[in-house]
């Protein structure tokens, strides 16, 4: 039980992670504890369903974050989708490479290295983030882009 408690809070900050990766803000400290405790709970509560459990739980995630953004919900739900998937892409690009490369299976990863992994998965991911976070929002500058498109008479007249 106690295994299960520590890799659900484990698992609970890795998506937490992804889904902030992108948002036009980040969401507060405060709102990210509420996130990683509720995403154990819920890890912890479904963890008889195994992977269904984790679709669920990223769902009420995208869900949170929609609810608890200050501004612009419905591009930072688009944005928390993305940075999801990109974490999920991420995490297969490295399983195939430790996998193709240094000869680790995912079975050995889950079965031996289970904390390890996610430990440095999630650190992996958070400065992943952090410079992609910076690439578009400072270098790209995707909000201006964004908001420009959407606030242009083309756009408006298809609503």
């Amino acid at each position: 039980m106690e295994r299960d408690v520590i890799y659900s809070l484990l698992s609970a900050i890795c998506n937490v992670i992804a889904v902030n990766g992108f948002l036009t803000k980040i969401l507060c400290a405060k709102n990210n504890v509420f996130l990683v405790v509720g995403m154990t709970v819920i890890h912890l509560l479904m963890s008889y369903m195994e992977h269904i459990s984790g679709l669920f739980a990223i769902g009420i995630l995208l869900i949170l974050v929609f609810v608890l953004s200050e501004e612009y919900k419905l591009f930072n739900l688009f944005l928390a989708c993305l940075s999801y998937l990109f974490s999920v892409t991420c995490n297969n690009i490295i399983l195939v490479v430790l996998d193709r490369i240094f000869g680790v299976s995912t079975i050995t990863l889950i079965e031996d290295y289970r904390y390890v992994f996610t430990i440095l998965y999630s650190i992996f991911l958070y400065i992943i983030m952090l410079l992609l976070r910076r690439i578009l929002y400072e270098k790209i500058k995707i909000n201006n882009i964004f908001f420009e498109f959407f606030e242009s008479d083309t756009v408006l007249s298809f609503c």
